[in-house]
């Protein structure tokens, strides 16, 4: 049971991030043979701490390379573990992509410690065909965990496998067209139920560019999603994503006008019909002011 107090807990936060880039063009840019090569080849690494804890001392509040925190000291703590591993991004002809990314956090509650996974494998292959197509296609491997302490029915291990192609049309006077289709699956690993989800999505999107410094953007989706498993549960609402069993339907149309040398005015309007739901409209307008 919670109960307000003025009793407050003495805390220590402490933050690291450091970003390394590998980029062997800056420094080979002239040589051949196996140093050209590797020219090639670009690599970013990202990493992030945040830890909040109690009961302990100063000096060890200071560091931020710890991984096995007793429950009794800890607040919350987060990490972040990002690689971007890429061949040949500079050509204009194709390029390859690796990313992996892994987001962890664990907080104290009032009902007890929650932790969340998230944990993603993405490779991207972009092929300029022509001048104004380009086709791209990426595979990705993802894991979604949450683990509480309380609430049972919040604990999930969802393993989700997609391939998405893509066909953009890109004209020299600002103007783009691009359509994908998306092909999921996930599994909640963890679950006698075993929730299942497949999702057959497409995309369409459009861009143009006018002459009185203005954009305008579409993008219709269709998602014929099939689910079975809890229903109303945690995992669902992590399964499906905001969409509904069946039929989804959304779409979404940006006007951005600049005023000015320093004003600039958006007008947005979504909108969505997801499986036996009512149709939802939202309208946005904003202004921006660039100093």
């Amino acid at each position: 049971m919670f109960v307000p107090t003025n009793d407050f807990v003495k805390t220590f936060t402490n933050q690291f991030s450091q970003t390394v880039n590998i980029q062997p063009r800056a420094v080979w840019m002239k040589e051949k043979g196996l140093k050209k090569f590797l020219t090639r080849w670009y690599d970013s690494f990202t990493i992030q701490f945040d830890n909040k804890l109690r009961g302990i001392q100063i000096i060890e509040a200071l560091n931020p390379f710890q991984f096995n925190i007793a429950d009794s000291l800890l607040v919350s703590n987060s990490s972040i573990l990002a690689n971007n591993l890429s061949f040949n991004r500079n050509s204009p002809v194709y390029s390859i992509d690796f990313n992996s990314q892994r987001n962890t956090s664990k907080s104290f509650l009032n009902n007890g410690f929650e932790a969340r996974l998230v944990e993603n494998y993405t490779l991207r292959f972009r092929w300029n065909l022509t001048k104004t197509i380009q086709i791209q296609q990426e595979l990705r491997r993802d894991i979604k965990q949450n683990l509480s302490e309380y609430f049972l029915t919040r604990n999930f291990n969802i393993l989700g496998y997609s391939a998405e192609p893509r066909i953009t049309y890109q004209t020299t006077n600002n103007r783009r067209l691009s359509i994908s289709y998306l092909y999921r699956t996930a599994q909640n690993q963890n679950s006698e139920t075993a929730e299942r989800l497949k999702n057959n999505r497409i995309i369409l999107e459009g861009r143009a560019g006018m002459a009185n410094k203005s954009s305008l953007n579409i993008k219709v989706t269709y998602a014929r999603v099939v689910y079975t498993g809890a229903i109303n549960s945690p995992v669902q609402f992590a399964m499906l994503e905001g969409l509904q069993n069946g039929n989804n339907v959304l779409w979404s149309l940006t006007w951005d006008k600049r005023l000015s040398k320093v004003l600039e005015m958006s007008l947005v309007y979504d909108g969505r019909k997801t499986g036996t739901a009512e149709m939802v409209h939202i309208g946005r307008a904003q202004m921006r002011a660039l100093f």
